[in-house]
């Protein structure tokens, strides 16, 4: 009778595995919509759609690392950079900006990013600084 309780745990731990993913935000270039700190849940991206103005994590086209940013344009999309440039959106991409409008890097530093890296879409966030758990969107 155990063996079976272990074998659900273990397939239920592994099908949401398989659409959900925990990460941890760090620095502060998403304030106000995250901390430095916050753990938040994330939906897969292969399960949902990306539209403008989502919030995604990605990994970062330069280093690896994971990045999450403000989903601001698509393909064809023409807008400004932080530096006043007009840009064109390529295909197969999108365009990153940060939610702080400080000194934080984004696609206006690193252009635009292949939609290949996207890992996901936070949808709960785990603030620790006052403790709460907050639902996205």
């Amino acid at each position: 009778m155990r063996s079976r309780h272990f074998i659900f745990l273990g397939l239920a731990v592994g099908t949401v595995s398989n659409y959900y993913d925990v990460r941890c935000i760090e620095g502060q270039s998403m304030k106000p919509h995250f901390n430095d700190g916050d753990l938040v849940l994330c939906k897969k991206y292969d399960l949902f759609p990306v539209q403008q103005d989502d919030i995604v994590i990605f990994r970062h086209p330069n280093d690896r690392r994971f990045a999450i940013k403000l989903a601001k344009g698509f393909e064809n999309d023409i807008l400004s950079d932080r530096f006043g440039e007009t840009i064109s959106v390529p295909k197969g991409h999108f365009w990153a900006q940060s939610s702080n409008k400080g000194l934080f890097k984004d696609s206006s530093f690193y252009g635009p990013i292949p939609l290949g890296l996207i890992v996901g879409k936070p949808i709960c966030a785990l603030r620790f600084s006052p403790f709460k758990l907050e639902k996205l969107g």
